[in-house]
């Protein structure tokens, strides 16, 4: 395994996010570890040339224990390089008596509960639509009063607010399921959900509707139209 690590050693390591933007710690212990080789694909993907100088790469195996390969059991066990205490990684294991029953059953339910969840997203989806479509439907076929249309306005806003939610939904239901077994899937996730909250709606024909007066804009235009 290798880490990457700034020259100048008053800048410490470089620790990556789960979109690969990096910025700079100062211990070693909270710097993103690489598997071989992967270091110099990151660099010369993510980091721009001008830097490249400032940073070198540094292999850590020394520091962590690695696999080796019983040949007379045909099995893995690990083979410790170095003092215990030279790995300051903390983790839920480290007492010898975690609860792998628990967590395994609890991984399990969510897996299943997922499933289930993702049968049930397209039929909320398509219960939305058709409401909206009867909302749609009536404005075009009724006549309706001021105070009437202001209601279905309002419903149509509700409903399409609970179809963005539905197909967030879907998108970050997909990632999971698709990825959890290969323990991509948190990354994934968490990517998703940062994407999902920082993009905005993008209009499709209209950017002017969503402008100051632009609603009366379009009402004006399509009026006239129809006088035609």
């Amino acid at each position: 395994m290798e880490i990457i690590k700034y020259k100048d050693e008053s800048e410490g390591y470089l620790a990556k996010n789960t979109d690969n933007t990096h910025y700079k710690v100062k211990q070693m212990n909270k710097a993103t570890v690489f598997n071989n080789g992967e270091a110099k694909k990151f660099i010369t993907t993510y980091v721009k040339k001008v830097f490249r100088d400032r940073i070198e790469i540094v292999k850590i195996d020394e520091c962590v224990p690695s696999i080796a390969f019983n040949k007379e059991k045909d099995e893995s066990y690990i083979t410790p390089t170095s003092n215990l205490q030279n790995i300051t990684n903390q983790t839920p294991f480290d007492n010898l008596d975690y609860d792998w029953l628990t967590k395994l059953k609890n991984d399990e339910q969510f897996r299943k509960d997922i499933a289930t969840y993702r049968i049930k997203l397209p039929i909320m989806l398509d219960e939305v639509n058709n409401r909206l479509c009867d909302y749609e439907h009536v404005i075009e076929n009724c006549s309706l009063g001021a105070s009437e249309l202001s209601m279905i306005g309002k419903l149509i806003k509700w409903e399409r607010e609970k179809r963005k939610k539905i197909k967030k939904e879907i998108e970050l239901t997909d990632i999971i399921h698709r990825d959890f077994i290969s323990g991509k899937g948190i990354d994934s996730a968490l990517y998703i959900i940062n994407k999902q909250n920082n993009s905005p709606y993008k209009p499709r024909l209209m950017p002017e509707l969503f402008e100051k007066g632009g609603i009366s804009k379009i009402y004006n235009i399509e009026k006239n139209k129809r006088k035609i």
